[in-house]
């Protein structure tokens, strides 16, 4: 009998054990609607029900500068606007420069075109694969008069592993933003 367990331990112990991979807690998604953005800005898009806008307070923001607030993930999108006014390559170049100082963090960063002539929105979609601070980013412009910028940040340290779903979700969103956006030229006299 002794000999038998001692046996069934060894023979257990002898084993190659295989570490268990490290997980992750669930994250549960809610199913979201779209609503329009309140008629405030020279921009308009639908955004989740799920986020509360705020207005930005960074020592460098600007009129019409606002963030979508995410609470259950800690995240928000972070939204800037400029008007055009013989600006438009340094506007572009600050984009290119923001967007590409993750690459230190990031694995790859993909870039599509957005495309919407009948709307007048052109720009490029950017998404940041890796453990950068910010994963998805866009601009969009009409080249003439309005220029708009957004970017996904989570108040948290970032391991793209644990929320990646967290980040196809708000990815979604993005991509309605810059889908449904129209340019609102009345705002622009007054900016």
């Amino acid at each position: 009998m002794i000999l038998a367990a001692f046996s069934s331990v060894f023979i257990q112990c002898s084993e190659n054990s295989i570490p268990r991979p490290r997980g992750y807690f669930r994250i549960n998604l809610p199913e979201k609607s779209y609503v329009n953005l309140p008629d405030s800005f020279p921009y308009n898009f639908k955004i989740s029900d799920l986020v509360r806008i705020k207005q930005d307070k960074s020592r460098i923001s600007q009129q019409y500068w606002i963030n979508l607030e995410y609470p259950s993930y800690k995240a928000e999108i972070h939204i800037s606007y400029h008007p055009v006014e013989s600006n438009i390559q340094k506007l572009l170049d600050d984009t290119y420069s923001l967007t590409y100082k993750h690459i230190v963090k990031a694995d790859a960063i993909d870039e599509v075109i957005i495309n919407y002539p009948e709307k007048r929105v052109f720009g490029t979609f950017y998404d940041i694969s890796g453990d950068a601070a910010s994963q998805i980013q866009f601009f969009v412009t009409d080249s003439v008069k309005h220029y708009f910028r957004a970017a996904l940040y989570f108040n948290t340290e970032v391991n793209r592993d644990s929320i990646n779903p967290v980040v196809e979700y708000i990815k979604e969103d993005m991509k309605i933003i810059y889908e449904t956006l129209e340019w609102r030229d009345e705002y622009i006299e007054s900016y």
